[in-house]
Formats: structure tokens, C-alpha cells, sequence
């Protein structure tokens, strides 16, 4: 900053501070005699505004005078303010994987991109409900302008079900009962968006951010740093915090410093690692308003790369410093996916349930690939016409390749898409192509067409390398070996030997030897050998961008995901057995996708043996390995075969039989799966590789479903004691409290009343179905011309349902809740329908869940009656004679036990939850879905199983049937097995499912 911008700076924050008349006029006068000299155009000042700008109204520009709420600076500390946002923008506007390729220099085509020009809109996975109504038409327009192929996330809008995380289904409509014992019609359908990430932090203050390698995590705090250093927080779509001072801080950089000092970790010595920061990139001046915005709660600490701490058992302390951190300001973590689990995970616990970068839709894609082209435009590298001609056919080719369109989901990967497809005109299908081409364009293939473009004749690397008949034999391959032998050696780098985004730091020195070495194995050395490998060390640097400098002597490859591949690549070269095996038992989440992207390689490059070598070497039996690290291995072992293509990506391999090599993984996933041995996230995990592998459960993925028999039930008693509702009533009450609701609060702890039983049921000999309907076997009744409403299985009343849906649907066009009477809802949803074959189905409303029981009984009419079970039923089970609180006994839920409060975010493979089971080994009856029943609900025991409402007679249409066990997505509180709800027979929710009761041929249903 100059002098005269100094004095500008002191008169502004003067005018800021000014409260007398003349004082202002003095003061602006002043102002305008200094902007006038500088030559910056006049403005008007106006007290209530963030800032002015300095240098115009670009807005790229960094507003001069930085106010806070309830926080005044001084002229010196705005002075510094000023600078330390500045340098903060510049350091987070870069983009590494274009930065690279934009390091050619002279070419015509070179495009210069910050993350400001092409960032989109991120959200997580979850919605948010922002209206409701009875009827879905009423939302009509808002779905026309809400689509998701393209529109940005904060513009996306969706219909769902109504329903609440609190309660269940039904629980909301109580509300309006008042002593009814029927349940009265409400609002039925909610109109959805997605949850931004922005409004996440904002609306929790605390937030754990997971994603996958390139999901955007680190982009979005980047994006956001810059906002609120330049002051254009309220621009943000979703950010409702106001201004803050933003911090970013490196997880890993900090690690490393406190190995280096031998300092311990703590939530005081990352403050003061925050605060050292903060104080080097400008003084004491700077270190002062930092401290009070921290002090007001007025700062966004914005924490990344939990995962890049090294060492596991430091990665959970640092977890714990991060949570102890004392301010009433805006915390942010991220983390990968892998990485945050077991006591990483608990450590953060009280902030909630973490939130998950969503992929990117086609809206999201769209508006990338149209910034990238409108910059491009804007510098004068191509016209708008050929622009627009460009880009349809980039988004067109995307659109129609399943492999790209999966890609192009992924953040990163889509830029390199968009890069490659603008500089080399090509689309690579997988991701290790993706990686190899954009490696290839960096390392020789951007001179080649630098020179085609612009007729220049610069020789290429190994070309001037070659220059007075030296390194005659030296050709790219050695230098490419080269640089994969250092990314391998820079990713194994931990603590201060990495970079703030988690990439392995590489000295000068290291790197001339290596070069010296490869030169020296060609007869090169001395003086001569010198100059060529300066002359490497500088083309890598500078021409292609491989290597890039990090201050001082240290050095590091351009991304993260380019140094996993590179070491990939060194990886697939060498013995592929013990050495990964080694480093992924060290550090899973550091080697995994290094491990992925290196048979990825094999496969495509005649490894097919390698490969097929390292999965039998993770799943044969080794005494070394216990229960827990043989099924952990044969988790990674099937994530090694999906990553490749599956089984068939092995023919012709001359060392395994592929067949059963598949097979030995699916037995050890379903060990895995069933068992208690993994972690709950790890059993999750591999509950969808077994899904997608083909669970072999008996029961699970097959019919006749697995039933467990109840041939002389004794005489129970229905619903909870005075004690136990007491207890209910008081944790509903304490939990709406706490949300500041006083009306639910009052309206469920009356309604835990409802519970209270003293009379004595005896039931009749059936069987209760080990686990709920799985989408595997719902889709069997699909095949089955399940949906045909002429079927036997279809009652009168579901018809009618079919003719009132089918009206709707034609009134509703393309608004409709319903996607057609051919599959359930959700059916499409990658998370819960079709592509989950292990996993419960959802979306079934009471009919067709009744239309499934009767075609199983028509199909097997030996077995018996397969119907829902009655609420009573389904209680004896989940409680036996005793009446424990849960299926499984007295301990209160967790995560060991069973899906709920959105830990999973969605449903999961049954049985995955052994540890939540009955004593007769019933699984998933408290959490995963709610469960239909035959019984229509009545909202008061005692219960009289002959009074009628376990018919399926009258108007059903006008009914409610009962609901027990609480979803994916509920709270504790649902998961008591004594809890029950309502549905309307219509009535399409995620996280509503079915379980099968049968019933001997002798009983009637």
C-alpha cells in the first residue's frame, strides 16, 4: 500500500468513526481532495454501508473500511485488515489444476481462471422444507423454475411428503386433534430445496463438512474466505450470518507445527497457531482485531483437511482441539468421507450429525462449463459464437456417456474435463485416463500443440535435453518415472512435510539428486549434468507446472489428486503386495484412493494379473490378521474390484480364477455385514458393496423372506406402563423445549399418554419377518407384473387409488409427487431405491405394500398368509413378555445398533445392525424405516385385535394405519419400541417401508 492509499485509509476509517457535522464535512472533504489525486473515481460515503471501495466498484475489489457488528477498528488496524484480506483473496482465488496448464506461456488459447470466475453453488445432500400444502399443484411454477438439470442449487426445488425429523409421519397432525381419536387431514405435501452449505454453517455455527477427493470441501471455504474478505458475504446465495472475519487454517500445517515444536494438542495451541498465522501476515495491528472478532464470535474459523492429519491417533486429537475451541463465532471442518469415523468422529459429536457435499447436478455442471467459455470469451481467447457451439457439445457428450456424466459429478474432475476437452478437444471415459491425460498435456503434449497453434518451433523437454549429443538414449519415460518416483516420495511425507490441501512438500535438493541420478545412469555428470538439471528442475516448474514452488527450497505437485495419481502410477510399477498393504494399514484414508487409481492403471495397461494378485493376497487368510483386519481387508478388496469394473475387468488373467476371487469377497463382506466386528460406518460401507456384488443372505435379496416364528405367544401387555410414559412424555417435552416450542412441547408430552396399558392381550401363533422388504425383492414383484391393476393382488380400494393417482398425475404433468405407477417412489434415488438391492425399500404406500403380501401369497400359497403384521404383533416382538424400552434391550440407541438421526443419510443394508437385534434375532426394528401395519391406527388402548381394526374394510381412504420403529432420519425418541405413528394409505415417504408377518394356513388373516 502506498502513502497516499495509507492516509485515504486513516481519513476513511476516520469518517467512519465520525459522529459531529462539521467533523464529517472536514473529513469528506479531505476524502474526496485524496481520491482525486489518486484518480479514483468519487463516491458518496454512507455510514451504513460494509465499506467503499478502493480502485472502483470491481468486484473483485476489497472494501477499504471492514466493520463488524459491535466491533470498532482503529485507522492502523483497518490498515492492516486491509492487506490481510487482500493477500487472502489472492491465495484462495487460485486454481491449482488450471494454474498448471496456464503456466504456458504465449499461447492463444491460454485462459486465465480463478475459483471467483467458475465457482457454483455447493449443497449437501440434505433438504430443507420452505412451504407446505394440500394440494401439489399449488407449487406447480415454482417446480417449473426449480429444475435441477439447470438451475443452481439455491434455485432447485423438489416435492416431498410432509413429514418431520421430530416426530413421524403422522405426529405433526396431533397438533390439531385435540381428543379425537381419529387423526384429521393436514398439510400433505411439502415443497423442498436443496440445503446449501453456506446456510448449514450459518444456520449451526458449527459444522463438520464431509466429501469426497475433489468434492469441493476446500473450494467451498476458499469461496467463502473470499466473500467475506471482500466483503460481499450478503451476495452469497444462503448466507444469512452477516460479516465476519474470515480464517483459514490448515488441520494438517497445524499437526505438523506441534510435531515440530513438540508442542502438545489442544484447543489453546491451535488457538495459538491461528493467531501466530494471523499475526505473520501482518503485526500486532492485525493481531488485535483479530482477537476481538474472535472474542465477539464475529469470525469464521474455517478449518481444513482433518484427513491430512497423518497420523491417525493425531488426527483424533486434533478432532478434540478443534471441538474445544472457545469462541461464539462459525467453526468449519472438513474431512473426507473415510476419514471421519470412530473416535475421529466422536470427538465432534456435539456439533451434530455432519453434512455431505451433495454431487453436482446438471445444473451445476451447465453453469460451470458456460463460466469457463465466458471467461475464456471475456479475455479474448475465442469468440462468444464459438463459444456457445463449444460448450453445447462439451455438456451434450457429458450428458450422453455414463461414465463422463458420473465424472463430471465430482468438482474437480469436472474442471479437468472442461480443461482437457478446451485445450486437447478430447474426453477421456475414466478417472485414471483422466488423471494420465491431464498429466500427459502438462508434462509434453502442451508444447506439441503450442507449436501447432502458433507455428513456433521450441523444441520439446527431451528435445533440448538431447541438445549437443548428450542424453541421446533419454527419452519421456524417464522422465516420467522420475516425477512418480517423487510423488510417491512426496506422498509419504507427513506433519510439516506437507502443504496446507494435505500435498507431500519435496526440497530442491531431493529433487536435483534424483535428476542427477537419472542423468548420471547415462554417462551425464559434473558441470554438464548441472545445467540439465537445472534446466529440468526449471521446465517442470515453470513450462509445465508439475512441480510447483512452495516458498523457500520446498516443492510440491500441483494438486493432491495429481501427486495420488502419480504415486499410483510408481505404485502399479513395483511389487503391488505388501508395500500398499502397509501403507493403507498405516494411513487408510491417505493411501485408498492412491491404491484405487494404481489398479485402475493395472487393468488398463496390461496389470490384469497384478491386480488379480493383490485381491487374493487382501482376502487369503493370514494368522497375523485378526476377525476384524481380515474383514477390513476384504472391504478394501471390494472396493479394489468396483473401482476396476468388476469381475469381468479380470478375464484372461493367467493367476486367479475371477469367479472366485468375486466369491471369496462376497462371503467375507457378508461375515463383515452381519457381524459386530468393523465399526458401524465400515459395516455400512460394506453392506452397499455387497449389494452391489449380490448379497447372498438368505432372505435378503431373495423370497420366501426369512421368518422368525412366534408358535405359542404368551399372554403380554401392549403398550407402556404409567412409569415409562411419564419418562417418554418428559424427553418429547425436553427436546421442543429446546427448540423453543412450547406448543409441540406441551402436544407430546400429553400424547406419550396415549401409551399407557394395563390389559392383557394374548395373540395367535405367527411369524414376523427377519428383516424389512429389500428393494431386491420388491423388484421381483415388479417383474412380476407387479403394478398391473387388474392382478388379483389388487384390492378394490387400491384401484381406486389408481384411478385417483393416475388423475392426478395427469393434472400434476410433470409436478407429480408420483413418477409412475410402475415402481415406487424414490425408486431412482441412488441412495435409497433401485441401486441399493440389500437395502429396505421405501416409497411403498399401505396399498402397495398390501398388494405385495397378497402376490407372495398367491405365489406360495404353502406358506401361508403374508400380510403386515398387526401393531400388536409387531410389538411382542420388538418387546417380548418384558416390555424392554428397544428391541434389544435397555441401552439407550447408538449408532452400534441402529440407523437413525441421519447418521447414514439413508437407509442401509439390513442386518448390518447385529448388535440391535431381537433375542430371537429379528433385525432393524428400531430405526432404518418406519414400518407399515394392517392396523388402522387408533390413538388409545387398550388394544382389541377383534374390534375391527385390523380389517381392510370400509372406506381405507379415509383411514390412518399404524407406524412403528422410526426411520433413517428420526430421533432417538421414535426408536422406543413402545412409539408408534399414523400414514395415510397414500402416503410416499423415504423413510417409510414395510416388514412381512405370515401366518399359518389354519389362522385367518
Amino acid at each position: 500500500m502506498t502513502e497516499t492509499d495509507a492516509r485515504l485509509l486513516k481519513l476513511l476509517a476516520r469518517r467512519a468513526a465520525a459522529t459531529d457535522a462539521e467533523d464529517i464535512a472536514e473529513i469528506e472533504a479531505s476524502i474526496a481532495d485524496r481520491r482525486a489525486a489518486l484518480g479514483l473515481p468519487m463516491q458518496s460515503i454512507d455510514r451504513s454501508q460494509v465499506g467503499v471501495v478502493i480502485g472502483g466498484a470491481n468486484s473483485g475489489s476489497i472494501d477499504v473500511i471492514f466493520q463488524l457488528p459491535g466491533v470498532d477498528f482503529a485507522a492502523d488496524e483497518q490498515e492492516a485488515l486491509h492487506s490481510y484480506r487482500e493477500r487472502l483473496v489472492t491465495r484462495c482465488n487460485r486454481l491449482r489444476a488450471t494454474g498448471a496448464v496456464a503456466r504456458e506461456k504465449g499461447s492463444t488459447q491460454r485462459v486465465e481462471v480463478t475459483l471467483s470466475d467458475v465457482y457454483i453453488t455447493l449443497a449437501t445432500t440434505a433438504w430443507e422444507t420452505i412451504d407446505r400444502a394440500d394440494d401439489a399443484a399449488v407449487f406447480a411454477d415454482a417446480l417449473t423454475a426449480g429444475d435441477a438439470d439447470t438451475q443452481l442449487p439455491q434455485h432447485v426445488r423438489r416435492l416431498a411428503p410432509h413429514g418431520e425429523l421430530g416426530g413421524g409421519p403422522g405426529r405433526a397432525m396431533d397438533a390439531l386433534l385435540g381428543d379425537a381419536e381419529e387423526p384429521a387431514r393436514v398439510a400433505q405435501v411439502e415443497l423442498q430445496r436443496p440445503l446449501l452449505l453456506t446456510r448449514a454453517l450459518g444456520q449451526r455455527r458449527r459444522l463438520v463438512l464431509l466429501g469426497a477427493p475433489g468434492g469441493g470441501k476446500s473450494s467451498f471455504l476458499a469461496h467463502l474466505a473470499i466473500a467475506l474478505a471482500r466483503g460481499d458475504a450478503d451476495a452469497v446465495p444462503g448466507w444469512d450470518a452477516g460479516a465476519l472475519l474470515p480464517v483459514l487454517v490448515s488441520l494438517g500445517a497445524y499437526a505438523g507445527h506441534t510435531q515440530q515444536t513438540q508442542t502438545t494438542i489442544s484447543s489453546d495451541t491451535l488457538y495459538a497457531f491461528v493467531a501466530a498465522q494471523v499475526q505473520r501476515q501482518g503485526n500486532d495491528a492485525l493481531l488485535r482485531p483479530f482477537t476481538k472478532a474472535f472474542r465477539t464470535g464475529r469470525v469464521a474459523l474455517l478449518c481444513d483437511g482433518l484427513d491430512e492429519v497423518a497420523d491417525p491417533q493425531l488426527r483424533i486429537a486434533v478432532a478434540r482441539a478443534v471441538a474445544g475451541i472457545e469462541t461464539t463465532g462459525y467453526v468449519a471442518v472438513t474431512c473426507r468421507v473415510r476419514s471421519f469415523v470412530g473416535a475421529v468422529a466422536d470427538a465432534l459429536d456435539a456439533w451434530g450429525a455432519p453434512v455431505e457435499v451433495a454431487p453436482l447436478t446438471g445444473g451445476q455442471i451447465r453453469h460451470f462449463v458456460r463460466a469457463w467459455y465466458n471467461r475464456a470469451v471475456a479475455q479474448g481467447r475465442t469468440s462468444a459464437a464459438d463459444a456457445d457451439v463449444a460448450a453445447d457439445d462439451l455438456l451434450a457428450r457429458v450428458q450422453q456417456n455414463a461414465t463422463l456424466r458420473d465424472l463430471a459429478t465430482t468438482p474437480l474432475l469436472l474442471t479437468i474435463i472442461t480443461l482437457l476437452y478446451y485445450y486437447e478437444g478430447k474426453l477421456p471415459d475414466g478417472r485414471a485416463e483422466l488423471y494420465e491425460d491431464m498429466v500427459r498435456l502438462l508434462l509434453s503434449n502442451w508444447t506439441e500443440r503450442r507449436r501447432m497453434v502458433e507455428g513456433e518451433h521450441t523444441p520439446s523437454l527431451i528435445q533440448q535435453l538431447q541438445a549437443g549429443g548428450q542424453l541421446a538414449r533419454l527419452n519421456e519415460t524417464h522422465i516420467r518415472n522420475l516425477v512418480e518416483r517423487l510423488a510417491y516420495q512426496a506422498h509419504q511425507a507427513s506433519g510439516g512435510g506437507r502443504t496446507a490441501d494435505g500435498r507431500g512438500l519435496l526440497t530442491r535438493s531431493a529433487i536435483e539428486n534424483a535428476l542427477r541420478e537419472l542423468f548420471a545412469s547415462f554417462d551425464l555428470d559434473g558441470d554438464r549434468a548441472r545445467t540439465k538439471v537445472d534446466f529440468t528442475l526449471a521446465y517442470l516448474e515453470e513450462e509445465s507446472g508439475l512441480l510447483l514452488h512452495e516458498g523457500g527450497d520446498m516443492y510440491a505437485l500441483p494438486h493432491l489428486t495429481y501427486e495420488e495419481y502419480l504415486c499410483a502410477c510408481h505404485l502399479a510399477k513395483q511389487d503391488f503386495r505388501q508395500s500398499p498393504y502397509d501403507h493403507w494399514s498405516a494411513d487408510a484414508p491417505r493411501w485408498f484412493e492412491v491404491i484405487l487409481l494404481a489398479l485402475g492403471r493395472m487393468v488398463r495397461h496390461d496389470g490384469i494379473d497384478k491386480a488379480a494378485d493383490w485381491l487374493d493376497y487382501l482376502l487369503k487368510p493370514v494368522k497375523s490378521r485378526r476377525a476384524t483386519a481380515q474383514q477390513r481387508t476384504a472391504v478394501l478388496a471390494a472396493e479394489c474390484l468396483r473401482e476396476i469394473g468388476g469381475r469381468s475387468a479380470l478375464l484372461g488373467t493367467s493367476t486367479q480364477v475371477p469367479e472366485e476371487l468375486e466369491q471369496r469377497t462376497v462371503a467375507l463382506l457378508a461375515q463383515a455385514v452381519a457381524g459386530t466386528d468393523l465399526g458401524s460406518a465400515e459395516r455400512v460401507r460394506a453392506g452397499v458393496l455387497l449389494g452391489e456384488l449380490g448379497d447372498p443372505r438368505t432372505g435378503v435379496c431373495t423370497l420366501p423372506p426369512s421368518m422368525i416364528w412366534f408358535r405359542a405367544p404368551q399372554p403380554f401387555q401392549i403398550g407402556s406402563t404409567a412409569e415409562e410414559v411419564d419418562a417418554a412424555g418428559i424427553a418429547w417435552e425436553k427436546y421442543y423445549l429446546e427448540k423453543n416450542n412450547t406448543s409441540l412441547a406441551t402436544t407430546y408430552r400429553t400424547y406419550a399418554q396415549n401409551e399407557i396399558n394395563d390389559a392383557w392381550l394374548t395373540l395367535r401363533p405367527f411369524a414376523l419377518a427377519r428383516y424389512p422388504v429389500t428393494n431386491a425383492q420388491y423388484q421381483l414383484f415388479i417383474d412380476d407384473d407387479g403394478y398391473n391393476a387388474e392382478q388379483l393382488w389388487w384390492s378394490d380400494a387400491a384401484r381406486a387409488w389408481f384411478a385417483r393417482d393416475d388423475a392426478q398425475t395427469e393434472g400434476l404433468q410433470k409436478w407429480q409427487i408420483r413418477t409412475g405407477k410402475d415402481r415406487p417412489e424414490f425408486w431412482r434415488n441412488t441412495r435409497l431405491g433401485a441401486s441399493r438391492p440389500n437395502h429396505p425399500v421405501v416409497g411403498v404406500n399401505w396399498y402397495e405394500a398390501m398388494a405385495f403380501c397378497a402376490w407372495l401369497t398367491l405365489r406360495h400359497p404353502d406358506h401361508g398368509t403374508y400380510c403386515l403384521p398387526s401393531e400388536a404383533e409387531w410389538e411382542y416382538a420388538a418387546r417380548g413378555i418384558t416390555r424392554r424400552p428397544y428391541p434389544w434391550g435397555s441401552l439407550e440407541p447408538d449408532e452400534t445398533r441402529a440407523n437413525f438421526a441421519n447418521l447414514f443419510a439413508g437407509t442401509t443394508a439390513v442386518g448390518a445392525f447385529a448388535a440391535g437385534a431381537t433375542e430371537e434375532g429379528i433385525d432393524d426394528m428400531a430405526g432404518q424405516v418406519w414400518e407399515w401395519h394392517r392396523s388402522s391406527y387408533v390413538r388409545r388402548y387398550p388394544y382389541n385385535p377383534d374390534d375391527g381394526r385390523e380389517e381392510a374394510s370400509g372406506d381405507i381412504a379415509k383411514k390412518y394405519f399404524t407406524l412403528r420403529g422410526g426411520g433413517w432420519n428420526n430421533l432417538s425418541l421414535n426408536l422406543r419400541a413402545a412409539d408408534r405413528d399414523y400414514g395415510a394409505p397414500d402416503s410416499h415417504l423415504d423413510n417409510l417401508g414395510f416388514r412381512l408377518a405370515l401366518h399359518p394356513r389354519s389362522v385367518k388373516d
